[in-house]
């Protein structure tokens, strides 16, 4: 598959610097951020495999914390059951049952879209 990416805009945070892009594989299209850190948050942070995948829970579940997201889609996006998000929304402190009845019905219509392409 090609890969084609292009940018779309940066930022600066005050010597740490943003970059979006978009790239295609294929028919799937994703956005990719690269963020510019200073070498000792990184020490704090583990591998750079470590840091995405933490930049990438924190974000997921900021957007649950503040009911951007639903939990089912979560889990989706982090790749994970939806039976481990719980343990994993505790450990940031954020609850499991604090979601409206717009949020269930998000889940329950994210579960049979899942069901339905067997994922």
């Amino acid at each position: 598959m090609m890969s084609v990416g292009h940018n779309v805009g940066s930022l600066d945070f005050g010597g740490w610097a943003a970059r979006m892009t978009t790239k295609t594989k294929g028919v799937d299209s994703m956005k990719v951020v690269t963020i510019d850190l200073p070498a000792e948050l990184l020490e704090f942070l583990g591998s750079e495999e470590e840091a995405k995948r933490g930049a990438k829970v924190a974000l997921v579940l900021d957007l649950v914390r503040r009911g951007k997201l639903s939990r089912a889609k979560a889990a989706e996006l982090l790749d994970i059951p939806l039976w481990d998000l719980p343990t994993l929304l505790a450990q940031y402190r954020i609850p499991w049952f604090d979601y409206s009845l717009e949020d269930l019905q998000r889940d329950l219509e994210t579960l049979r879209q899942r069901e339905g392409t067997g994922g």
